[in-house]
């Protein structure tokens, strides 16, 4: 979140020298802007972060009174003062997602990670995820990408899984590097996957034996 004039504990804003503040391009034009990180004397250890944003002003053309749409584009500041530092984290949660069912019929299916940082610095958890079916043969593997975690916070991420035909009982199971050290946290979900039809076709066997079973006790008696 951009908090505008307002700061956090882990805000380097007032630190960042852009080298240029306004400049002008033409069309097919590019520029380069050097920013300097100037870290206090005093700032303690850990993580910190800020964003520079460019974004477009009025130009001669605009006329008072019009609305004129303002692109903006930011480039992320992560920023890690040497010193004694707290690197803590672990696996929160992993789940199918989406709404709980008690089985799917089709996919695409995806899996939702949740990661806590406890730590003071950022993290960049990483790993994989592979799909079992009922009899242990592996159908899937899919990577979970580097992505950042800052200091203090849950971060979620979203892995999508578009397989083929499926049918039966599958387990899915996470395995992912906290982004330090040698820790890998572990965790497995387990999914029924059963097709709209074959779901139809058992509902009209059953209603088939059910009403020749009322036919058959209401013509005949058995002893």
């Amino acid at each position: 979140n951009l908090l505008g004039k307002e700061k956090s504990p882990y805000s380097f804003k007032d630190n960042l020298r852009p080298d240029i503040r306004e400049f002008s391009l033409d069309f097919g034009e590019k520029i380069s802007i050097p920013v300097s990180i100037v870290v206090p004397r005093n700032a303690q250890p850990g993580g910190f972060y800020a964003s520079v944003i460019v974004s477009d002003g009025p130009t001669k053309e605009s006329v008072p009174g019009n609305i004129t749409p303002i692109s903006r584009i930011g480039a992320l500041f992560f920023i890690r003062v040497n010193g004694p530092v707290n690197e803590a984290g672990a696996l929160e949660d992993f789940r199918m997602g989406g709404p709980s069912k008690l089985f799917y019929q089709k996919g695409p299916f995806s899996f939702e990670v949740l990661f806590d940082n406890s730590g003071t610095v950022h993290l960049v958890p990483y790993g994989k995820i592979t799909v079992k079916n009922l009899f242990g043969s592996q159908v899937a593997e899919l990577a979970v990408e580097p992505y950042f975690s800052l200091p203090d916070s849950l971060r979620y991420r979203e892995i999508p899984w578009h397989p083929g035909y499926l049918l039966g009982r599958y387990t899915a199971t996470l395995e992912l590097h906290r982004g330090y050290g040698d820790t890998v946290d572990t965790k497995s979900v387990s999914f029924w996957v059963i097709p709209g039809k074959i779901v139809l076709m058992v509902f009209v066997v059953i209603f088939i034996l059910v009403a020749l079973g009322y036919f058959v006790s209401g013509r005949f008696e058995f002893r």
